[in-house]
């Protein structure tokens, strides 16, 4: 009996010990799987070598890394902050050879035509001699000897354009024109995107923040894009369809998909950009992501940070509101006037004569400036009793940015005028420059804080040299 007993006994041991062990495999299974995403079994079988388990490992950490994305960490961008333009000097140049031909007008050219530019006024000059090689070997490269000898190609003009200047960094918008014997032509666009600091070019995904959603933002923006395009007869041909007309975008979603995989087939990215959009150069027509759509992952502002100014004549003072334009180099006055009145007035002939190098041109440039600047006080007291006239509660915003003779010899400058509230005056004028600074209309500033209907034109008339002021009746 004692042995059956004892049998029973070391039964029940043994049963005991195997349901522990069961329970304790089971246990690790479930917790490795969760751990690792594999299971026990697939783990020790044949398929599943060592270096599976590695490479999924290896899946599991890049994951991991990923999803620990410090949100603190990502500076955003808020649409009240600044930014500076660069202070580089930037000296265009233009360069040519090859066969000299003539047009039935009588105007020669060479073969080749090349208008690029070299930078200067960086500190660390052999930062400034790098980015400036890299710029001629980027033209260099454009003009490969078979294209420069065969006799199919009569003319190449190759055309390099500073279009974002800001930051520290320097964005520039390549066009290659080759114009063949037979009557035909092609363009071929390029940006190039370099880092002050480095003198390195940034990548396409530097100019977004690490949890930005770059697929989604290719995808938003093409489907814009080709939208704009196709209304104006696909693709930017410059001839606008009517509105009674009706446009068929059938197509729109299909062309999108075709941007988006020719996007994701090339590994290197072709753009550039200006103060406010990206511009993604893609065979289907060039993207434009409108930064201030996405502009809280927009990173272009932190690519190129600097404690100290990278220039030899230090950094420019002028703040510019983020996605906007540098209108002072136009600006004639910008301020209060009065406690609840705010004047600006732009001159787009002194900002056009920055640029202009003609001689004569630039003469007529500076006349009309001082036409603004002698009759600046006039203005002022003109804006400021009319004010008074209308007896408001509200203050005023003021933009003087145009001014012609007209037919009875008056001179007329153009006024646009929005009403602001009182209270909180001064940041009610900082939310009209924010949005002022991101709207071009016909080279003019119009300072819009709504619709269009928020603003009142007005022409302020100079005669016998006496300043009045009346409305305007202008349809936008």
């Amino acid at each position: 009996m004692s042995e059956l007993n004892n049998k029973k006994d070391k039964t029940f041991l043994l049963v005991l010990i195997y349901l522990i062990m069961a329970i304790l495999i089971t246990t690790f299974a479930i917790i490795f799987h969760q751990k690792n995403g594999i299971g026990i079994i697939e783990y020790f079988s044949k398929e599943n070598s060592l270096k599976n388990y590695e490479n999924n490992n290896k899946v599991i950490e890049e994951t991991s890394e990923k999803e620990e994305i410090d949100f603190n960490d990502i500076k955003r961008v808020n649409l009240s902050d600044t930014f500076k333009c660069n202070n580089l000097d930037i000296k265009y140049e233009t360069y040519e050879y090859g066969d000299e031909f003539y047009e039935i007008t009588g105007y020669s050219y060479r073969k080749i035509s090349i208008n690029y530019f070299q930078i200067s006024g960086l500190k660390d000059k052999e930062i400034e001699n790098k980015i400036n090689k890299l710029i001629e070997e980027k033209i260099t490269n454009l003009l490969p000897p078979e294209e420069v000898k065969s006799d199919e190609i009569s003319r190449i003009i190759i055309n390099l354009w500073d279009y974002g200047n800001y930051s520290n960094l320097l964005s520039s918008y390549i066009n290659k024109y080759i114009e063949y014997t037979d009557g035909t032509s092609k363009d071929i666009q390029y940006g190039m995107n370099i880092n002050l600091i480095t003198g390195e070019e940034i990548a396409f995904e530097d100019l977004f923040t690490p949890d930005a959603s770059i697929k989604n933002i290719i995808t938003q923006s093409a489907y814009n894009s080709i939208c704009k395009n196709i209304k104006a007869e696909f693709f930017d041909t410059g001839t606008f369809i009517l509105e009674d007309e009706i446009v068929d975008y059938s197509q729109v979603e299909n062309l999108s998909c075709k941007v988006l995989k020719e996007v994701e087939t090339n590994s290197e990215k072709n753009f550039y950009f200006t103060n406010f959009s990206i511009y993604l150069i893609t065979s289907l027509g060039n993207i434009e992501i409108a930064m201030i759509d996405f502009y809280e992952y927009i990173n272009i502002f932190n690519i190129a940070r600097s404690e100290e100014s990278l220039y030899e004549n230090g950094d420019k003072q002028e703040n510019i509101y983020v996605f906007g334009e540098d209108y002072s180099g136009g600006m004639i006055f910008d301020g209060k006037i009065s406690d609840y009145i705010y004047l600006t007035v732009y001159s787009y002939e002194k900002n056009s004569a920055l640029y202009y190098v003609e001689d004569e041109e630039k003469e007529e440039n500076e006349k009309d400036v001082k036409r603004y600047e002698d009759n600046l006080d006039k203005m002022k007291e003109c804006l400021i009793n009319y004010e008074k006239s209308l007896e408001t509660n509200k203050g005023a915003f003021y933009n003087i940015n145009a001014s012609y003779y007209d037919e009875n010899g008056e001179i007329i400058f153009c006024c646009q005028r929005v009403e602001v509230e009182k209270t909180n005056f001064n940041q009610n004028i900082e939310k009209i420059q924010q949005n002022a600074s991101r709207e071009l209309i016909q080279a003019e500033l119009i300072f819009n804080i709504g619709n269009y209907e928020d603003i009142e034109t007005y022409e302020l008339v100079l005669k016998d040299d006496k300043m009045s002021i009346r409305e305007y009746a202008l349809e936008f």
